[in-house]
Formats: C-alpha cells, structure tokens, sequence
C-alpha cells in the first residue's frame, strides 16, 4: 500500500507536468512563427522599403522616416530634373521647327528662282552650242551658289569653271555634255512641279534636287580642272544636307 503522503507528492507532480507541457509546446510553436517571419525577404512594395530592411527586419520608426524623407528628396530631384529637360527638349524642338520651315521657305524660294530663269530663256537656248550652253548653266548655277555664298565668292568660282573654255578637246566635250545635261535635267525638274495632279513631290523638295542637280555638275567640272578649292565649295551644300533614304529614292525616281 502506498503511503498516503507519496500519493499526493506523485499527483502534484503530475499535474505540475501537465500545465507546463503545453505552454513549452505553445512557446515553442510562437517561437518558431516568429523566426520565420524575421528571416522572410521583404515585399516588393514602396512601404515595405519605408519601414522594413532588406532582410525583412522592420526598422525603428525613426529609420523609417528618415528613409521616407529620402525617397521623398529623390522624387522632388527627379521632378524638377525633369522639368527642366522637357523645357529644354521643347525649346529644341522649336528651334528646330522655325530652322526646318525657314529652310523649306528657302528652298521654295529658290525653286521659283529658277523657274523664272528657266522661263525667260530655256527656249532661246540653244544647248548644243558651248558657248551659249556655259552662259546658261552659268546662270543657273549662280543662283545655286548665291544661296551658300556671298556674291564675291559666287563669281570666284564661276570664273574658276570659265577655265573649261580653254581644255583640250576630249575634255571640252566632257564638260559640255555635264552642264548640257544638268540644265536639261533641271528643266525636266520644273515641268514635274508644275504638273498639278503629282502630288508626291513638294516644291521643297523639287528645290533640294535641284540644288542638288547643278551643285554636282559645279563640281564635277571643278575637278576636271583639277580645282580643289572650287569643288570644296561647290560641294559644301551636299555634304552639310544628305538626304534620308527616302528622298533619296524618291530623287532617283525624279532624275530616272
């Protein structure tokens, strides 16, 4: 028989295991909740920057603050920064409208220039003859120049290609048949842009070709002489407006 006092020792010692066994296995469970959530990554999400660290530990209020204020100072920069650059590229922009429209003014005006010379003395001119097809192109051509150059510089080089006059005959009839050519082409040019039903080709760009047309016959007749001087004038508007692919197969197109 058990003695009595041992009895109740035993059952108080049971009961003790008893209430303890689940708060260790709550604790235990609590404890492991709270690892795990410590050691999870952070949220992909503005706030979560704010007031958690990358290892996903939250930061004080303090540091969450400071951290706001931070990407808040980022936000204004940025705004401002790009305020500035949309005024800047806007300001370009306009610039380079009023550039694009007084260049296809120019080049309007320079087409009806050489309609009105080509007007008054195409017909009357008789291109087979040298000397009456230099005095053309000659015109043509100085209307050509006088849009790149002052009138000094423009009868420099005119009087430069004079020196064709004086080249032996092989290449006399090479520099002939150029500006016979450049002339006839230009006059080809003219008839297109009064045909009123062809809208593909605008004025402007009739004038570019044009500009184009006369500026390549300047300089291939300056390096017949053998002039670099003049055909590096001559040849300055070519290089400074190169043409996009498209025009350029739209002038393939004009020149055949």
């Amino acid at each position: 028989m058990i003695p009595p006092r041992l009895l109740q020792r035993s059952c108080a010692t049971s009961s003790s295991l008893r209430q303890l066994a689940p708060r260790h296995r709550l604790e235990g469970i609590r404890l492991g909740t709270r690892a795990y959530v410590s050691g999870a990554p952070r949220p992909p999400t503005f706030a979560a920057t704010v007031w958690y660290r990358a290892d996903g530990t939250p930061r004080s209020k303090t540091e969450g603050l400071f951290k706001l204020a931070e990407w808040m100072a980022h936000g204004i920069a940025f705004m401002i920064v790009y305020k500035i650059l949309k005024e800047e590229f806007t300001k370009q922009e306009k610039v380079l409208e009023e550039e694009n429209r007084a260049r296809q003014n120019g080049l309007i005006a320079f087409l009806a220039n050489i309609r009105d010379i080509d007007g008054q003395n195409y017909t009357d001119v008789d291109l087979s003859n040298y000397p009456s097809c230099f005095h053309y192109f000659s015109i043509l051509s100085r209307a050509m120049l006088l849009r790149e150059y002052s009138a000094k510089k423009t009868g420099e080089i005119l009087l430069a290609l004079e020196r064709v006059d004086s080249m032996p005959p092989e290449q006399h009839d090479k520099a002939h048949a150029i500006m016979r050519e450049a002339a006839e082409t230009v006059h080809k040019i003219l008839l297109l842009s009064e045909d009123d039903s062809d809208t593909e080709f605008d004025p402007a760009f009739l004038g570019a070709v044009t500009g184009r047309v006369l500026g390549k016959a300047t300089v291939a007749l300056a390096r017949m002489l053998n002039d670099d001087r003049v055909a590096e004038w001559a040849g300055l508007s070519l290089r400074s407006r190169p043409l996009s692919d498209e025009d350029a197969d739209k002038e393939s197109r004009i020149l055949g």
